[in-house]
């Protein structure tokens, strides 16, 4: 691989040869890491697992300059800006290792972009809270005693804030290799904790730019939730054509508003698909409501939101309005807004966000199969741990596993479903990337049953992801998926063996 210039985003990572799926591209460990103890030696107090407090006149420009929902991501940002920093001049870093991390400093400072803007803001208030935090007469002091020590200070807060990864960790190489919300590459964990590997997701050509994705499961959210991260945690945004879908955002289909009129909720024969063939339209890439038109089968025109004119189309626009609407209330479900309540439980707050989401986004979109999923987690581990109670009273027992066939065939139709609409997706990567947890925690509840019929099901369902696993997972995993793949084969093989033994005692009593 080589690093190479590009228009409008700095130097990237080029492939120099061809690379199969799951193949080594790289490997390397990182230039800095944001380590506490090294922190707080420049720090006037100490910080708690990476955490430190912000004094009140920070907090105070922090939520003057952001909107209410990202108030606290970009309190954290703050955060990490100054223990990435502080561990910097803690390390006793040489010259070399400073000009380093300045190369990865991009854009220029005449750049006007919202994103990168707004970083820049949120970097000059991470230099002021680093001056009131910094021990006196530590190195993080004498930087940013001087204006070109803030200004490094700046460029080097800002390399943490847009190239680092968990950890804080800042790579040489790594750290050049932009997104893409359709990646050829991913990052995995080597065989020590700072180690990290680059692997390709598909068939790499040689001249191929290498991207991975920046935003975890989102890459299979739809378009403007993709943004929003990108702005958000990276301070870029990508372009609305980068899947090579026409610009049509595939992960956000609603049943067709002409197919299927509605008000604000969907029939429910249409929202489950049940035995009925729903129409589907795909909004546009964009932003806003207005941004999102609908792209329907059987009509050239696009469904628009439109607040004058024939009731009827005021109607079917409204219902990109309501799409939307889910998707943030979703979102902000899925990235902490769960709230304890005094009358429900998570599972049934999830409940009432699922049949949000499917009685007004339908089946196939985004939002479903997150909510699916996010409950298909905790249904699985609440069946792991029914499973481990058994035994005590037969009766329960029975009915018990009743609940615990009907759970499992509902979490297997979630997961079913899932794959079914990260494929139509059409990505470079296999939908294993986001499944494979899910399948996995599938695959042990079936084996944990323990009938050989049971782990011939959950066989099946390794065979998915097995593959993936051996490309992709830590030996430790891959062992525990032929494990689980196998299973059936041992528990068989014990049955027989049992039966034959019977079988000779049996004939033994017989001659006796």
């Amino acid at each position: 691989m080589e690093q190479r210039s590009t228009d409008g985003k700095g130097k990237a990572v080029f492939a120099t040869k061809s690379y199969s799926e799951g193949e080594l591209i790289f490997q390397e460990g990182p230039l800095l890491t944001t380590n506490s103890d090294t922190a707080n030696t420049q720090l006037a107090s100490s910080s708690h697992e990476d955490k430190i407090k912000l004094p009140s006149q920070i907090s105070e420009q922090i939520k003057a300059a952001s909107p209410a929902q990202f108030r606290q991501l970009r309190h954290e940002k703050v955060r990490g800006m100054v223990m990435s920093l502080a561990s910097f001049c803690g390390s006793d870093p040489s010259e070399e290792l400073k000009e380093s991390l300045l190369s990865l400093f991009h854009p220029h400072d005449a750049c006007t972009a919202i994103p990168e803007t707004e970083a820049k803001k949120l970097a000059s208030i991470a230099v002021s809270a680093a001056k009131i935090l910094a021990k006196p007469g530590s190195a993080l002091s004498r930087l940013l005693g001087t204006e070109e020590g803030e200004r490094v200070a700046e460029q080097l807060m800002l390399v943490y804030s847009c190239n680092s990864f968990e950890g804080g960790r800042i790579y040489r190489n790594l750290s050049r290799v932009n997104h893409s919300c359709n990646p050829n590459a991913v990052v995995v964990q080597g065989e020590n904790e700072d180690e990290s590997l680059l692997k390709a997701a598909c068939e790499i050509r040689p001249g191929d730019e290498l991207s991975i994705s920046y935003i975890g499961k989102y890459l299979f959210a739809s378009f403007p939730i993709r943004q929003q991260l990108l702005s958000e945690h990276k301070h870029f945004t990508t372009s609305s054509d980068e899947r090579n879908n026409g610009n049509k955002d595939m992960a956000a289909r609603i049943p067709c508003p002409i197919e299927h009129p509605r008000g604000r909720f969907l029939d429910e024969d249409v929202a489950y698909e049940e035995d009925l063939d729903v129409t589907y339209a795909i909004p546009s890439n964009g932003m806003t409501p207005e941004d999102r038109p609908l792209h329907t089968p059987r009509s050239k025109d696009l469904i628009r939101v439109v607040t004058e004119g024939v009731t009827s189309k005021k109607k079917q626009g409204q219902t990109i309005v309501n799409m939307a609407s889910v998707e943030s209330k979703v979102f902000d479900r899925l990235e902490g807004g769960k709230k304890p309540s005094k009358d429900l439980d998570e599972a049934e707050i999830d409940g009432q966000f699922l049949q949000l989401a499917s009685s007004i986004c339908g089946a196939q979109h985004w939002t479903t199969h997150f909510m699916t999923l996010d409950m298909v987690e905790e249904t699985l581990t609440a069946l792991n741990e029914t499973l481990m109670s058994l035994g005590q009273d037969p009766q329960k027992d029975e009915e018990s596993m009743e609940e615990i066939f009907v759970s499992i065939a509902e979490a297997a139709d979630g997961i079913e479903r899932a794959y079914t609409f990260a494929n139509n997706l059409n990505l470079k990567l296999d939908p294993a990337h986001w499944l494979f947890d899910y399948t996995l925690a599938l695959a042990r509840v079936l084996v944990g049953l323990g009938d050989v019929k049971s782990q011939k099901y959950a066989s099946e369902w390794i065979h998915r992801v097995d593959k993936y696993a051996a490309r992709f997972e830590n030996e430790g995993m891959q062992k525990v998926v032929v494990a689980l793949r196998d299973a059936w084969k041992r528990d068989g093989s014990d049955s027989k063996r049992k039966a034959e033994t019977k079988s000779d005692d049996n004939k033994k009593l017989k001659s006796g």
